[in-house]
């Protein structure tokens, strides 16, 4: 014996529309995890400043994570951006150069955070065990 349901599927879609309708036309709230991203911790909004804004973004890179090739331009780039936001009396053709010159070193970094591990990994590995198809050369080590 299968029991069937009694309940009208008409109240459901009537329940669904409008739980969406409510949902497209509820304002969207300034509180919430999108909005806390937005904010810094100290609960003040992110800097205007497109120069001070790529600074902070690029504050925790690490010399170890990248080659030190990339990383010597960028953190000369790097250093040259602080140094001219605590001036604090660059032009703005100034900031906006070194903003590109901190962009563009940002750019050319090779990182090879994890790279190591990887390396160990792939020589630690011991080859397929499976035969190769017949007419394919075996590899030669």
């Amino acid at each position: 014996m299968t029991h069937t349901s009694r309940a009208n599927p008409w109240r459901w879609r009537l329940l669904v529309a409008a739980s969406l309708f409510a949902l497209v036309t509820a304002p969207l709230s300034a509180s919430g995890p999108v909005a806390a991203a937005e904010s810094t911790a100290g609960g003040e909004a992110e800097s205007t400043d497109p120069l001070v804004a790529l600074s902070e973004h690029v504050s925790p890179h690490s010399a170890a994570d990248f080659t030190a090739g990339s990383w010597a331009p960028f953190a000369s780039a790097r250093d040259a951006a602080v140094q001219l936001i605590e001036r604090g009396e660059a032009t703005a053709a100034e900031r906006t150069e070194a903003r590109a010159a901190l962009q563009e070193a940002t750019d050319d970094l090779v990182m090879v955070r994890g790279l190591t591990t990887l390396v160990a990994d792939y020589e630690t590995a011991s080859p397929p065990t499976t035969p190769l198809p017949p007419g394919l050369p075996s590899p030669k080590r």
